[in-house]
């Protein structure tokens, strides 16, 4: 589950450039699900991404 999300501006950049962006995750339940980003501008088509990365995420139940 997606349990926040924020965005650092660069400084050097101008408004509406470049920046890193943080999610955070919060497993529910032990379990293995994939991760799709894509890079576009939100009104744009999915076939308009100008970067793609996919992940594995395998959560194991707490031990004791």
């Amino acid at each position: 589950m997606l349990s926040g999300s924020k965005f650092a501006r660069s400084a050097d950049v101008a408004l509406g450039g470049g920046g890193i962006r943080t999610f955070s995750f919060k497993a529910l339940s032990p379990g293995t699900t994939n991760l799709h980003f894509v890079l576009k501008r939100s009104w744009e088509p999915l076939q308009s991404a100008v970067d793609q990365f996919q992940t594995t995420v395998h959560v194991r139940a707490k031990k004791g």
